[in-house]
Formats: structure tokens, C-alpha cells, sequence
């Protein structure tokens, strides 16, 4: 910042889950820290909710180039899957729509009838502060 002559200020609001939902899909934020679920094990299951009508595109990023890609991925396999899964990733990411502060590569399982516990995903704790077991 200061060899450019630079300066940012920033505020930030702290607002409960349901707000930041609802701020994020009517796109009323600039930066916005949210969370993205991986509802596929497979890395092109995941991509493919990133796309235009994708079920994780909580930031309405539309790209046809993106769209195109991600749909190419349905016919590859092996190491054609895996290339095409990192360029479509690169263009993604490139887009400016997300930029991943961290990510959880671990499982968290629960037992049927449990239900309250809270997983941290920085450090892989597990808060059993609110857990209860339902019969």
C-alpha cells in the first residue's frame, strides 16, 4: 500500500446466517465471506454445481465459456477428467466470482438420531455443547 501511495478502508458487518443468504443471492454486498458446500464427492460433480444454474452458485455467476466446460466433463475420464477439472477450476477462479480461503478435504459423519453438534472447519473440532440424541 504505501510504495503505490494506496490506502483501503474497510468496514465489515457481522450479520446472522439468514441475512448473509439473502444479501449474497440479491448480490447487496461487495466481499462477502460465505460458505460453499461440496454436495458431490467427485470434482466435477462440485464444478458442475458452480455453473450457471448450479445448485452452489450462491454468487449468480454466469459464464458460458465456464457452462461449456464443465458440461464437456460428463464425456472425459482418467487424466482428460483431471486436466479438464483443473482448467475449468482455473476459469473459475479466474472470473473473480469466489476466492477459497480455506477448505476441509475431511469427513464428518453423524448417527442417525443425533443431532446439535457442531463441526469447526479451520481446525476439524467438534462442539458437543448443544448435542442431544433423540430416540
Amino acid at each position: 500500500q504505501q510504495a503505490f501511495g494506496l490506502s483501503i478502508n474497510i468496514s465489515i458487518t457481522a450479520v446472522a446466517r439468514e441475512e448473509l443468504d439473502e444479501r449474497v443471492a440479491s448480490g447487496d454486498y461487495q466481499i462477502a465471506l460465505a460458505p460453499v458446500h461440496a454436495d458431490s464427492a467427485s470434482p466435477a460433480g462440485f464444478l458442475m454445481s458452480l455453473t450457471s444454474n448450479g445448485s452452489n452458485n450462491i454468487f449468480n455467476f454466469k459464464s458460458e465459456s465456464f457452462d461449456s466446460a464443465v458440461n464437456s466433463l460428463q464425456s472425459l475420464s482418467g487424466n482428460e477428467l483431471l486436466k479438464a477439472c483443473r482448467d475449468a477450476e482455473a476459469t473459475f477462479l479466474v472470473s473473480g466470482a469466489a476466492l477459497p480461503l480455506f477448505c476441509s478435504p475431511s469427513y464428518f459423519a453423524i448417527a442417525e438420531g443425533v443431532d446439535g453438534l457442531f463441526v469447526n472447519p479451520e481446525n476439524s473440532t467438534v462442539s458437543f455443547m448443544y448435542a442431544i440424541r433423540k430416540d
